[in-house]
């Protein structure tokens, strides 16, 4: 798993709302698909210590067909 700080920036979430992420990492997730469990690892995961949950883009995700 890779973390590093990175220059502090505002993304865009929501309903035009504005949050300051501050680190990119690799993130291991395990999932259940068709009733079977998958493993992967998400990249360039952007770490906002101020949200209070954790986003997933469904559409990255598709791209990378995971």
């Amino acid at each position: 798993i890779k973390y590093v700080l990175i220059q502090p920036h505002y993304v865009e979430v929501g309903a035009k709302s504005k949050v300051l992420a501050v680190g990119k990492g690799t993130v291991r997730l395990s999932i259940i698909v068709n009733g079977k469990h998958k493993n992967c690892l998400l990249s360039n995961v952007l770490h906002i210590p101020d949200l209070a949950y954790n986003p997933i883009s469904v559409s990255a995700m598709d791209a990378k067909d995971i």
